[in-house]
C-alpha cells in the first residue's frame, strides 16, 4: 500500500468485491472517492472458456476440450457462472493426471459436472453445521425451491425472519450456495443454479417429503402478505379447514417468518372469539325473549346486519379453505407427477392416492396412475412380513433368508413350501450350489438341505465369515474368513486349510468348480480346493473376478480393459477386447453369455467372445445390477427399477422397490429382487410393457408428415403407417398427407406423385394425378375432402372414391396445410388462421375463424371428434372445441418440428414432441403429465388406440401395453395401499405399513 501512496507510483492497488458488498467502498469513509469503480458483467461464454484453459495451460496442463464445452454449457449466463465454473474447476485440479498432466473427460464425469461438484459440495457444508442451524437450512430451501425443482427468488429480509435464519442466511450466502442481487434497492436471494435443487440429494429428498407444505407455505406467504398490506383486516384472516391445515404447518415446521405465524395466531384468536360471539349471541336472544316488540325489532335488525356480515366473512374464509385445499391437492399431483418422471413409481403411487383421497379424479391422474403401477400386474408375491437379508435361486425354486434366523423356502410357482428356523442365527448370505445351500450367519455356517428343508451341519466359526460353499465333497463345506480358508466336514471336522491374510482382497471371492478365486492388490490367485495349492492367474488385472453362479465361468479385466475368461479351475479359455472400454464384466448364471457396461450400453458377447448384440440403457438412472439369460438382459437401478430388455429392446420397466435394488435372482419364469429396505418382491421374469416388432422392412430412411410415418425400403418402396396400422404402399419417397377414417378403416395418402386411396387390408382401390395433392380427409366413407391447388388459388374439392368424380365445394382464401373432420363440420388450418366449416350436400358455409397467430402444420381430431388438436409452426398447440371451433388450450411452443400433437380419444390427453421425445400432456390443466416415459424414448410419432394405450413408430413398432386405469377409485386405492409402503401424512412423505385388508382376493 505504501509504494502505491502518489499519483507517479508504478504499482496499482485492485480490489475485488462482490456485487452484494459493493456498496462497501461508499460507506466506508476511508474508502470512499477513493477507487474508480469497474463493474464486471457476466463472462461470455469464450471469456468462461478462457478462464477453464489459460491458467491450466500456464501450469503446462492440457484440458479435454470436452471438458471445457460441457462445463461452459452447464454455467453459460447464470449470474454465478464465474464462482461455479472456479469451483469445478478446482474439484477438477485435484483429480488431473499428474504423470500425463491433462484434465480429462473421465475425470469430469466421476465429479458429476458442476451440478455433481456443487452437490457434493453443499452435502459438506450441511454436515458442517449444528443440528438446529441443519433445521433452518431446510427451512429456507422450502422457500427457495418450489416443489417442481425451480427457483424461487425471495426478499432477503422475508427470509430473515424466519426463526434462526439470519446468521445460517449469511453462512449460506458466504458459501455461494445462495446469491444475493438486487431488485429496485431490495436485496433478493436465491439458489446458486438450479442444478442444485435437481442433483443435491439431499435437496431434493427434502422437496419430495414437503411437497404439499411448500404449495401451503406459498399460500400462507400470499395471505399474510394482503393482510399486512390491508393494515390487518380481520376478514382476510384464514378460517376453517384452511386455518386447520395452518395450524398443522405452524406446529410441524420452522419455515413460517414471524409476520405468517403472526397470522396464524392472529388468525386462531378470530377464531375462538367468533366461538364465544355466537355462543353469547344465543344466550342474549333466549335472554330478551320477554322485552318489547321494538326492542324485538332493533334486535332484529342488528342480528341480520351481524349475520349478513359473518356470511360475507365466512364465504371469504370458505373461499380461502377452498382454494387452499385444491392447492394442496394440485400440489400432491405436481410432486406425485415429478416422482413419476423421476422413475420413482411406487412415491408417485402414495402422492396420486392422497390426490384420490381428496377428491381429484382426472383421465390425465388415472393415465399416471397406470404408468406408476405398471409393475404391480406382474407380482406374483411381495414379501414383508419379515427382514429379507438374502435371497438365492434353487433348482426347485428359491429361498430367503431373513433376520429372523429363518429361511424361507418357495417352488417355481412362488408358492411357499417350507422354512427351517437356524435358533437365533442372523442369516446374511445364501450360496446354493445344487440341492445344498451355504448359509452364513453371525456365528457360523450351516449346510442345509434344499430339498428336504433340513440343516446337514452346523459349524460354529471363530472368525466373521466373508463367504461359504458346499463342497468340494458332498459331505463338505468351504469356508473364508479374514484369516484363511477353511473345509470342514459335515461332522464339523477341519479336513484342510489354508491360512492366509485374505483381508487384503480387493473384490468379492468368486467360487469356481474346483477352485476359489481371490483379488489381491492387481493380481488373481487361484487356491485349488481340494490341494490347497495356490496360483497366481493374472497379475495385471484392473477389475474382478467375476464368475458364473454355477461355477463354471470366471473372468476379470486387465489394465488393457482386454477381457479373459477361465473355466471352473482357471484355466484360460479365451481373451477378447470388448467393443466398449469394460470396467466390469457380467456373466450369466450357466457362464454362456458376457456382459460389459460403458456409456449408458451393455455389449452382449458369447463365451467365446462373440459380440452379439448392443443393448441401450437408460441415459438417467443408474443401473448397477445386471443378470443375463439368453436373449434378455434384466437389470436393478437405484431407483428401485427393475427393466428388462429382450434382444436390444427395453420391454419392462417395473418400479419394485422405494429403495435401491440389493440383489436380483432368477429362478426359472421368476425374477426374484430385495431391495435395501428388506422387502422380496418377485415377478414375472418374461413381463412386458413394451410389446416391439420389426419395421416392414429394412428401411433407408423415414418419411414422417403429422401422425404418419413412411419406411423408405432399400427395394424403393414406402410402407406408410399411422401408428401400428398400415395403411398401404406407394412408390414414391415424399410422403406429404395421410389419413384414416374410424368408420371404414379406408385410408388415402398423398405422396409427391398422386393421391392412392386404400382398402383395409392395404390394397388400391383408387388414385388420383398429382395434382389433386393436398391436406386430405375423409368426409364419409365413399368421400374424400382435399385442399388442392397452389397457395395462391387453393379449393376445397371432394373426391368421390367409387366414380374418381371431382366437385370443388368453395375457394381457400389463404395457403392452407391442414384439414381435419370435427364434430361441427371441416375444419382448415391456414397460414394464420383456423376455419370451421359446415358443408351441406355442395354448400358450404363458414362458422367460426379463430387467429391462430402462426401457421398450423398440422390438424388431428379425437375419435370422438369433440376437439382437435392444431400443430403451430413455432412449435406451439391448440386445442379447439370441434363443435364450436373455440380455442379451450394453448399449449407453450416446444419443437416445431416432428409429428402432429395426437390426441387420445376423447380429447384428454394429448401427444407432442418435445426435447427430442415425445410427452403427454393434459387438455383441462395444460400440464404435461409425462416427459420421461422410456417407452417413448426415440419414437418418430404415436398413437393412442380406443383403450388408451400407445403405439409407437420408429426404427421399430411398439405398443405400449399399459392401459389406462378405469376402475372405481375405491379398488385404485385399495391396490396402493397394499403395495405401496409409504403415505402422505400432512404434507410429507413417510414410510408407513401395507394395508391388504380391503384388497379383493385374486
Amino acid at each position: 500500500a505504501a509504494a502505491a501512496d502518489g499519483p507517479g507510483a508504478p504499482v496499482r492497488v485492485v480490489v475485488t468485491l462482490r456485487d452484494d458488498f459493493a456498496t462497501v467502498i461508499e460507506s466506508e469513509e476511508a474508502f470512499r472517492g477513493r477507487f474508480e469503480v469497474f463493474v464486471l458483467a457476466t463472462p461470455l461464454p469464450e471469456a468462461l472458456r478462457r478462464i477453464v484453459t489459460e491458467p491450466a495451460r500456464r501450469a503446462a496442463v492440457t484440458v479435454d476440450p470436452r471438458v471445457v464445452d460441457d462445463m461452459v454449457a452447464e454455467v453459460a449466463g447464470r449470474p454465478a457462472s464465474l464462482p461455479l465454473l472456479s469451483f469445478t474447476a478446482s474439484q477438477l485440479w485435484k483429480t488431473r493426471d499428474r504423470p500425463a498432466r491433462r484434465i480429462t473427460h473421465d475425470a469430469y464425469k466421476a465429479l458429476g459436472g458442476v451440478a455433481g461438484a456443487l452437490s457434493t459440495y453443499a452435502d459438506q457444508l450441511y454436515g458442517s453445521l449444528a443440528r438446529k442451524d441443519q433445521e433452518v437450512v431446510r427451512d429456507l430451501f422450502a422457500r427457495l425451491v418450489a416443489s417442481d425443482g425451480t427457483r424461487i427468488p425471495a426478499p432477503r429480509t422475508e427470509l430473515a425472519k424466519i426463526p434462526g435464519a439470519s446468521g445460517v442466511l449469511a453462512h449460506l450466502i458466504d458459501a455461494r450456495l445462495l446469491v444475493v442481487r438486487e431488485d429496485d434497492g431490495v436485496d433478493i436471494v436465491e439458489v446458486v443454479h438450479e442444478c442444485l435443487a435437481e442433483r443435491w440429494d439431499r435437496l431434493a429428498r427434502w422437496r419430495n417429503e414437503d411437497a404439499a407444505d411448500r404449495a401451503l407455505l406459498g399460500d400462507v406467504r400470499a395471505a399474510t402478505r394482503r393482510w399486512l398490506d390491508s393494515g390487518r383486516r380481520s376478514d382476510l384472516l384464514w378460517r376453517g379447514e384452511a386455518l386447520a391445515e395452518l395450524r398443522k404447518l405452524a406446529a410441524r415446521s420452522g419455515a413460517l417468518t414471524d409476520d405468517e405465524r403472526a397470522f396464524a395466531v392472529t388468525a386462531g384468536r378470530a377464531a375462538r372469539r367468533a366461538r364465544l360471539v355466537r355462543r353469547g349471541l344465543i344466550i342474549g336472544t333466549m335472554a330478551s325473549l320477554g322485552a318489547v316488540a321494538v326492542v324485538m325489532a332493533y334486535l332484529s335488525l342488528a342480528a341480520n346486519r351481524s349475520r349478513s356480515q359473518a356470511e360475507h366473512s365466512a364465504g371469504e374464509a370458505r373461499d380461502a379453505a377452498k382454494l387452499a385445499e385444491e392447492r394442496l391437492t394440485t400440489g400432491l399431483i405436481a410432486q406425485g407427477r415429478r416422482e413419476l418422471n423421476d422413475n420413482r413409481g411406487l412415491p408417485a403411487l402414495a402422492y396420486f392416492a392422497e390426490a384420490l383421497r381428496r377428491g381429484a379424479d382426472t383421465p390425465g391422474l388415472r393415465f399416471m396412475i397406470a404408468l406408476a403401477a405398471r409393475g404391480i400386474p406382474h407380482e406374483k408375491l411381495v414379501l414383508r412380513e419379515y427382514k429379507a437379508m438374502a435371497i438365492t435361486a434353487l433348482p426347485s425354486g428359491f429361498a430367503v433368508g431373513a433376520t429372523d434366523g429363518k429361511i424361507h423356502f418357495y417352488d417355481l410357482a412362488a408358492k411357499p413350501i417350507g422354512e427351517l428356523a437356524l435358533e437365533a442365527e442372523l442369516i446374511g448370505i445364501l450360496r446354493a450350489r445344487g440341492d445344498r445351500i451355504a448359509v452364513i450367519g453371525r456365528t457360523g455356517v450351516t449346510l442345509v438341505d434344499a430339498v428336504k428343508h433340513t440343516a446337514i451341519a452346523r459349524i460354529p466359526v471363530k472368525d466373521p465369515v466373508t463367504t461359504a460353499d458346499p463342497g468340494p465333497a458332498a459331505d463338505e463345506i468351504t469356508v473364508v474368513t479374514a484369516a484363511g480358508l477353511t473345509v470342514y466336514g459335515t461332522d464339523g471336522a477341519i479336513r484342510r486349510s489354508l491360512e492366509g491374510d485374505f483381508s487384503q482382497s480387493d473384490a468379492e471371492p468368486v467360487w469356481g468348480t474346483g477352485a476359489l478365486f481371490l483379488a489381491v492388490g492387481s493380481s488373481i490367485v487361484a487356491i485349488d480346493r481340494k490341494t490347497m495349492k495356490q496360483r497366481t492367474i493374472a497379475s495385471d488385472v484392473y477389475a474382478g473376478p467375476g464368475g458364473s453362479a454355477d461355477g463354471s465361468t470366471i473372468v476379470f479385466v486387465d489394465k488393457q480393459r482386454k477381457a479373459h475368461v477361465l473355466d471352473g479351475n482357471g484355466t484360460p479359455v479365451i481373451s477378447f477386447m470388448p467393443s466398449v472400454r469394460a470396467d466390469t464384466i457380467y456373466v450369466s448364471s450357466t457362464g454362456d453369455r458376457l456382459g460389459a457396461i460403458s456409456d449408458r450400453a451393455l455389449a452382449v458377447y458369447d463365451r467365446n467372445g462373440k459380440e452379439l448384440r448392443t443393448v441401450p440403457l437408460s441415459p438417467i438412472d443408474e443401473e448397477l445390477l445386471v443378470r443375463l439369460r439368453g436373449d434378455d438382459v434384466w437389470t436393478g437401478s437405484t431407483h428401485g427399477v427393475i427393466r428388462h430388455y429382450h434382444d436390444v429392446a427395453l420391454v419392462a420397466s417395473l418400479p419394485a422397490h422405494t429403495t435401491e435394488i440389493e440383489d436380483i435372482r432368477i429362478s426359472g419364469e421368476h425374477l426374484i429382487s430385495v431391495g435395501f429396505d428388506a422387502t422380496v418382491v418377485v415377478h414375472d421374469a418374461a413381463a412386458s410393457h413394451f410389446k416391439v416388432s420389426d419395421g416392414p422392412c429394412k428401411a433407408g430412411s423415414f418419411s414422417v408428415s403429422g401422425p404418419a410415418i413412411g419406411y423408405v425400403c432399400e427395394d424403393g418402396r414406402a410402407v406408410i403407417y399411422i401408428g401400428q396400422r398400415l395403411l398401404g404402399t406407394i412408390t414414391d419417397h415424399t410422403l406429404l398427407h395421410a389419413t384414416l377414417d374410424p368408420t371404414s378403416q379406408r385410408s388415402a395418402v398423398v405422396s409427391g406423385k398422386d393421391v392412392t386411396v386404400f382398402d383395409p387390408k392395404g390394397a388400391v382401390i383408387a388414385t388420383a394425378p398429382k395434382e389433386r395433392r393436398g391436406p386430405i380427409a375423409f368426409e364419409d366413407p365413399d368421400h374424400l375432402l382435399v385442399v388442392t391447388g397452389e397457395d395462391a388459388a387453393q379449393a376445397l374439392m371432394r373426391f368421390t372414391i367409387a366414380t374418381g368424380a371431382w366437385q370443388q365445394l368453395r375457394a381457400v382464401d389463404e395457403p392452407t396445410g391442414a384439414i381435419a373432420i370435427v364434430a361441427g363440420g371441416v375444419m382448415l388450418g391456414g397460414k394464420s388462421t383456423i376455419v370451421l366449416l359446415q358443408i351441406a350436400g355442395g354448400a358450404v358455409r363458414e362458422v367460426k375463424r379463430v387467429e391462430a397467430s402462426e401457421g398450423v402444420q398440422y390438424l388431428h381430431a379425437s375419435a370422438d371428434r369433440r376437439f382437435v388438436s392444431a400443430h403451430l409452426e413455432n412449435g406451439a398447440t391448440l386445442i379447439l372445441d370441434g363443435a364450436s371451433g373455440e380455442i379451450v388450450r394453448r399449449f407453450e411452443p416446444v419443437e416445431s418440428y416432428g409429428v402432429a400433437a395426437v390426441l387420445d380419444g376423447t380429447g384428454d390427453l394429448v401427444l407432442r414432441t418435445s426435447r427430442g421425445t415425445l410427452t403427454v400432456w393434459e387438455r383441462t390443466t395444460g400440464d404435461n403429465l409425462v416427459w420421461n416415459l422410456e417407452f417413448l424414448r426415440g419414437a418418430f410419432g404415436a398413437a393412442f388406440t380406443a383403450d388408451g394405450r400407445i403405439e409407437t413408430v420408429g426404427d421399430k413398432l411398439g405398443l405400449i401395453d399399459i392401459p389406462r386405469d378405469s376402475r372405481p377409485i375405491a379398488d385404485i386405492l385399495a391396490d396402493i395401499e397394499c403395495r405401496v409402503p409409504l403415505r402422505v401424512t400432512g404434507s410429507r412423505l413417510d414410510a408407513a405399513p401395507a394395508s391388504c385388508a380391503h384388497k379383493r382376493p385374486p
